[in-house]
């Protein structure tokens, strides 16, 4: 077998004006023969990006890491990553890791029919959010639409086959502190209490405890019709400090180094 390097590299995603990058880099070497074979991830010079950083957003992080073995991160280089910032589609690996923790149980596999739910359907990106209720697909395509689209209306089907309190026990494993993320909020959930709730309702929403707040996204938000977000007009920043998911470089690094040795 030729010498070879393989690379994973996760989704970005950029919040500007109190923002956050948030970027896991993970490389494995393949050896062959005994022949070790340098890392391009090492080789690179990752503090060129510092600059680029700074330029795009008032707070960032980073951290590139290769994949040593289970559980054996080695990283290249960082910038603040321990640094707990808001993280957009990145809470996605900890729907994929639960999959694939029920997948691995036989809970679930990944060629059973997902038949799509009105409920579920959520706001940009993403195709689904077109398809007719009721329509029907793999459950390993419609995790690859959530990880490889970052379709909203994907991942909150996703969301709900694997079950919300199921992924937040998941999330728990790798994020050092889960508590901001308690209750996980779905996508649409997220647009509601972002576009949809009136400003006094939202700060009692997070006065409240989290049994207090699952009750409230049952009762309140999850009725709210899709039809209160059609005329969305987001011209800047809203609410990414409080109505968000939350992790440091390094609770991502994690999770993504335990999906790719499942």
């Amino acid at each position: 077998m030729p010498d070879h390097t393989s690379l994973r590299l996760h989704r970005r995603h950029v919040v500007a004006g109190g923002a956050a990058l948030a970027t896991a880099l993970s490389a494995r070497s393949l050896m062959a023969q005994s022949t070790p074979v340098a890392s391009p991830v090492a080789a690179f010079d990752w503090s060129s990006i510092e600059p680029l950083l700074a330029a795009g957003a008032p707070n960032y992080a980073l951290l590139v890491t290769e994949i040593a073995g289970p559980g054996d991160l080695k990283p290249v280089f960082s910038i603040d990553p321990d640094l707990v910032l808001p993280i957009g589609s990145n809470f996605k690996f900890w729907i994929l890791a639960t999959l694939t923790q029920q997948v691995a149980d036989g809970t679930l596999t990944w060629e059973q029919p997902v038949e799509l739910a009105e409920e579920h359907r959520s706001v940009p990106g993403g195709d689904l959010r077109y398809a007719l209720p009721g329509t029907t697909y793999t459950l390993r395509y419609v995790a690859e639409r959530m990880m490889q689209k970052s379709d909203n209306t994907a991942t909150d089907n996703m969301l709900a086959l694997a079950g919300r309190e199921n992924v937040e026990a998941m999330m728990s494993q790798f994020v050092a502190n889960p508590d901001p993320n308690l209750p996980l909020i779905s996508t649409r959930e997220l647009a509601m209490l972002k576009f949809a709730y009136p400003a006094d309702k939202l700060d009692a929403y997070y006065a409240a405890s989290v049994e207090e707040r699952r009750q409230i996204l049952t009762d309140e938000i999850d009725t709210i019709p899709y039809e209160a977000l059609a005329d969305i007009n987001q011209t800047a920043p809203l609410e990414i400090d409080r109505v968000e998911w939350f992790a440091s470089r390094s609770d991502l690094a994690r999770v993504v180094e335990w999906i790719y040795q499942a």
